[in-house]
């Protein structure tokens, strides 16, 4: 399966050939793509792996992503055959207020080198962003692991190691970059992701912090639960097996 970045470019740029793109210096433009949430699913695997054994995972090596979508999915999710033409088109309208912070904090923070030479080609970055505020996010398994019980919260055994759009914090109070909580110091934990009061992020990319050893191989299927807006969504992934 490809990688996760590249299929999340691909669905990005099939969306809208004609969206008007934000340039900045150095030759970069942002393509942005708003996108209304109905529905969360979630799968294992990261940006360097999306397809990993779910047969025999080490828990340290333990890595899952959430996506936040106006679509429904099944819970026998896989990205490539899902790349649907409804997805595709299932594009809402900009929030010119968002796009223009955006721009501007790209714009601050753009360190553009002297030997940068004019080109008429762009670089384009996007940025696929959501509009409602992550109130709730919650981890839980059908089965006991980790020393916790089945739907006993997992949270503080999954660490953060990437956000999108780009690891940017988007404040739901007044629709600006959180600077001193994105990208290098962006939040680790899920606990502090949701108390800075942020709109929901397109994706979330997880890494099991535990160290432990199981004494036996535990198969288990992962709960996440999120409110988004006044919606409670839920969605269940496929078993997999930890040794």
């Amino acid at each position: 399966m490809k990688n996760l970045s590249k299929i999340i470019l691909l669905l990005i740029l099939f969306s809208s050939c004609n969206k008007v793109e934000n340039t900045i210096e150095g030759g970069y433009a942002l393509h942005f793509l708003n996108r209304d949430i109905n529905n969360i699913m979630a799968g294992y695997g990261d940006f360097s792996n999306l397809n990993p054994d779910l047969s025999n995972i080490p828990p340290s090596d333990l890595r899952m992503f959430v996506m936040t979508f106006p679509l429904d999915y099944s819970r026998e999710f896989s990205l490539t055959p899902n790349i649907r033409p409804e997805y595709v088109k299932n594009v809402a309208d900009p929030d010119i207020t968002i796009e223009k912070n955006i721009t501007n904090y790209y714009k601050k923070n753009t360190q553009t080198s002297t030997s940068t030479k004019s080109t008429d080609a762009l670089n384009l970055i996007p940025i696929e962003y959501r509009t409602e505020e992550l109130k709730e996010f919650n981890i839980t398994s059908t089965s006991a692991v980790f020393g916790k019980n089945a739907g006993e919260s997992l949270n503080s055994l999954f660490d953060i190691t990437y956000i999108g759009p780009k690891d940017i914090l988007i404040s739901a109070i007044d629709k600006k970059v959180i600077e001193n909580k994105s990208r290098e110091n962006k939040p680790v934990s899920i606990n502090e992701l949701v108390t800075n009061k942020i709109l929901a992020p397109s994706i979330i990319i997880l890494r099991c912090n535990s160290s432990e050893k199981l004494s036996s191989p535990v198969t288990t299927s992962f709960i996440i639960q999120m409110k988004i807006g006044e919606k409670n969504l839920t969605f269940e992934t496929v078993p997999v097996t930890l040794k």
